[in-house]
């Protein structure tokens, strides 16, 4: 009440015009404003709600483009691909210049390995605003990564990069091709940048890091970054895969097993923690002199 006074506005005064304001809005059908806001599945809704918000959207006819576009996302989080295209398809039937829509869609073609269909998409979205199309570039360059294009997908990583100079995930995919060239250097400095950016969203940064400082022979370095990734993702069991390796590395193999062992719980079909745990087991016994 103090603050409205010191405005020179009585409580009495506030409730009677904010009382109007509701009669008003009522006496319009004005609806909450939440109602597309749920839809979003990038809101922090839970899916199923969002979902429900969708459909009534949609079933309303109100805010098609958005509310077909919307559930596709959530039919893509839901990993319901097929439903996410049809949804997809509609937003661009009615919106055919909606540039999300059709790198969404991309996505989910890609998804479905149709890259060329995928690659297609992106090709449409950058065609329709070149200077917005950060996102379609960097998508691109995945596809091209996945069809073994690499050079292509670094020109791509590069564009992204350009309109998007703090966006994290095309310095790792840039990194990791890097990586996989052999130009250890320039991988690293595409990783530490992406960890510069945004250290507590830089998870996957921290991971190829430690593997390229394996590939360096720089083990002390890779431990640390492995020791990071498994704070920042200790569900994954990649990392403890990853640091058993540098354990195995060092002939420390009773500290290998135990991240082999970390790793196969958390998933008993990790092939790749199953062998190497047996390898260590074998390598164990053998500097033991025993069988």
């Amino acid at each position: 009440m103090a603050a409205l006074a010191f405005r020179g506005i009585s409580m009495a005064r506030f409730l009677s015009v904010f009382s109007l304001v509701i009669v008003v809005a009522i006496c319009q059908g004005a609806r909450p404003a939440s109602a597309v806001y749920l839809c979003n599945p990038d809101n922090g809704a839970p899916l199923d709600v969002a979902l429900t918000a969708c459909n009534k959207e949609i079933a309303a006819g109100r805010s098609l483009t958005v509310a077909h576009y919307d559930r596709g996302l959530i039919w893509a989080k839901k990993n319901e691909v097929d439903k996410a295209i049809s949804d997809y398809n509609e937003a661009l039937r009615i919106s055919p210049n909606y540039q999300n829509a059709y790198i969404s869609r991309g996505n989910a073609l890609k998804l479905k390995g149709l890259i060329e269909s995928a690659i297609a998409d992106y090709d449409r979205a950058i065609k329709i605003d070149p200077s917005k199309a950060g996102l379609a570039f960097y998508n691109r360059g995945n596809a091209w990564r996945d069809s073994g294009q690499d050079e292509k997908a670094v020109a791509d990583y590069d564009k992204a990069i350009g309109l998007m100079p703090r966006y994290v995930n095309a310095y790792v995919g840039r990194g990791n091709i890097r990586k996989n060239k052999g130009e250890f250097d320039a991988a690293i400095a595409d990783f530490n940048a992406a960890i510069d950016i945004d250290p507590a969203g830089a998870a996957l940064a921290y991971y190829n890091r430690g593997v390229t400082w394996r590939k360096k022979s720089e083990p002390e370095k890779a431990l640390a970054d492995y020791d990071q990734y498994i704070k920042m993702a200790p569900s994954d069991p990649d990392g403890y895969v990853a640091r058993g390796n540098i354990h195995s590395d060092r002939k420390d193999y009773a500290a290998a097993i135990a991240d082999y062992d970390r790793a196969i719980e958390r998933d008993r079909t990790n092939a790749l923690a199953l062998q190497n745990r047996a390898n260590a087991v074998t390598k164990q016994k053998e500097a033991a002199g025993t069988k």
